[in-house]
């Protein structure tokens, strides 16, 4: 995730000190009632809580004239990393449980 997450935070960052509710504002600005990202759920994504979805990251790009495309493929190479993790992790432990 570190990859769009540490875009954003340089971004943030470089745009004079924005805030997320600056953030939050823009993507409402431009997507109005779609909009899919809220403050809270920036900072959760910040603390690495949570991994956006693609229309969240796609209304970010766009908020902050970000490259859309390139954001959403690290999204979707970041998420088939953590499935190809959480399947080994469970085949793991049900070997374990198994006792082989």
């Amino acid at each position: 995730m570190a990859d769009f997450i540490d875009e954003l935070e340089a971004l943030l960052k470089k745009g004079g000190g924005a805030s997320l509710r600056d953030l939050e504002g823009k993507v409402r600005e431009r997507f109005g009632e779609e909009a899919r990202v809220s403050k809270s759920l920036i900072n959760c994504y910040l603390l690495r809580k949570t991994v956006p979805t693609y229309p969240a990251i796609y209304q970010l790009a766009v908020a902050l004239d970000l490259d859309a495309k390139k954001l959403l493929d690290k999204l979707h190479e970041y998420r088939k990393r953590c499935r190809v993790e959480e399947e080994a992790e469970a085949y793991r432990s049900f070997l374990k449980s198994a006792g082989l």
